[in-house]
């Protein structure tokens, strides 16, 4: 219970899952009392969030190899299957290189999540039915605890995406519209005014009337095209980079 009063805390919005993750593995390791856990992401095993106790730092490596092992053959089937890993190829529950793994699918809808694996200590009663369940029962909080998390990110960025299509449209219909209207009328009395001066200062106003409008529209691409495949959100993610480097803002105009 205090462990999923704990994770409940740690996943309240706003939360960098990247950040909080290691935590909630630390939280189920030492609730399991298990040698290791290990939390397993379906963006691959790059992803995995590892808390391994600290009297096995010296044998991380060791550790992670009987992870991959279990990993290579999880098949998301029962729930609190145990799953008993040998670096040799031999089962066994107490000899040297049989480990016990207690694996358990996450549950999970939206969050990026597979399972939640603990490397049982010797003697442990993790490997008991009601530890079992119990950890099971901690899994399937920490997926829905997950899963309400990346809802409300979700949400929240589409309530940007909704803010940010309304604006480009405000920009595009009334904005430009407005602009280039101005700029047609000042072209008329231009016209009238025949060769003057005042034409030339007229026709200097047009100009920069049209490159506002074109850094209108630059900025409703900016708003409108969020994709990270984005040419044009590409050249400008570099020319942002570069400004430090160069001193100043090169504007970036796309016909």
């Amino acid at each position: 219970l205090e462990a999923s009063a704990e994770l409940a805390e740690l996943l309240q919005p706003p939360v960098d899952l990247v950040d909080v993750l290691p935590q909630i593995v630390s939280t189920a390791r030492q609730v399991a009392r298990a040698r290791a856990v290990a939390l397993w992401s379906s963006l691959g095993p790059e992803h995995d969030s590892l808390s391994v106790a600290p009297d096995l730092d010296a044998d991380d490596e060791r550790v992670a190899a009987l992870l991959a092992e279990a990993r290579a053959g999880f098949e998301p089937a029962g729930v609190g299957a145990v799953v008993t890993s040998s670096s040799n190829g031999e089962d066994g529950e107490g000899g040297e290189d049989g480990v016990p793994l207690v694996v358990v699918p996450l549950r999970s809808h939206l969050a990026p999540v597979t399972a939640l694996v603990a490397l049982a200590q010797p003697g442990s009663g993790l490997l008991d039915v009601e530890e079992r369940e119990l950890f099971a029962a901690f899994a399937d909080q920490l997926a829905l605890s997950l899963d309400r998390t990346q809802a409300l990110a979700d949400r929240q960025e589409l309530a940007l995406i909704s803010d940010r299509e309304r604006i480009a449209r405000d920009l595009h219909d009334i904005v430009i519209q407005r602009l280039f209207a101005t700029g047609l009328q000042l072209q008329g009395v231009a016209a009238m005014t025949g060769g003057s001066a005042i034409s030339e200062r007229l026709d200097k106003s047009v100009a920069d009337l049209d490159d506002t409008i074109k850094a209108i529209r630059g900025t409703i691409f900016e708003l409108q095209d969020r994709r990270s495949d984005s040419l044009r959100a590409a050249i400008r993610q570099l020319v942002k980079e570069y400004v430090p480097v160069l001193g100043f803002t090169p504007v970036v105009r796309t016909s």
